[in-house]
């Protein structure tokens, strides 16, 4: 594996958050409107960006330290 790859998954995640916060600071109506399970789009982008954050980790983990 490549050492930029710790990396890239670190910026993924940034940016996934970075637009989760523009849209709250941009359009807090768009997170407002209902999603599936009876929950919203803020607390669905939010359980979203929670499993993200377990993905980016786990496949941080799988990247041997050495590069």
């Amino acid at each position: 594996m490549k050492r930029w790859l710790r990396p890239i998954l670190l910026v993924s995640y940034v940016l996934a958050y970075g637009a989760f916060i523009a849209v709250t600071v941009l359009a807090p109506d768009v997170l407002a409107r209902p999603a599936a399970g009876g929950s919203n789009v803020a607390g669905a982008a939010g359980l979203g960006l929670i499993g993200l954050a377990f993905v980016v980790a786990v496949a941080a983990l799988a990247i041997p330290e050495g590069g």
